[in-house]
């Protein structure tokens, strides 16, 4: 990500929290549709960008890429939607509750949704 990329995501944090929990459920509901929309796209030119052509285990690596960020995403879903049982369509605000992404085996990031 580019430090533009990071100071937008920073700026835009609070507006998030303030969003419905039902409405960042139908935001991440989009953006599964639209990366699995992208996805074959996203390996070829992955792929092609590190001088590897398909079929081999580089192409392999580039799918479970795809995956984690897929579960990433279908996780948070499930922490949103444990929060609307708990509190209420309407509840807005940062999630007291954590889930834990495995980014590689012996390092794991706390992600806060």
């Amino acid at each position: 990500m580019t430090d533009a990329a990071l100071k937008q995501l920073q700026a835009n944090k609070d507006k998030w929290a303030a969003l419905p929990i039902t409405e960042r459920i139908t935001i991440l509901d989009e953006i599964t549709n639209d990366f699995l929309t992208l996805a074959d796209e996203w390996v070829t030119v992955s792929l092609a960008a590190k001088g590897f052509t398909p079929g081999g285990l580089a192409e392999a690596e580039e799918w479970l890429f795809v995956a984690s960020i897929l579960r990433a995403i279908r996780l948070s879903k499930q922490s949103l939607r444990e929060r609307v049982n708990e509190v209420g369509a309407g509840a807005t605000g940062w999630l007291l509750y954590p889930f834990f992404l495995r980014v590689s085996s012996p390092l794991f990031c706390q992600i806060f949704t």
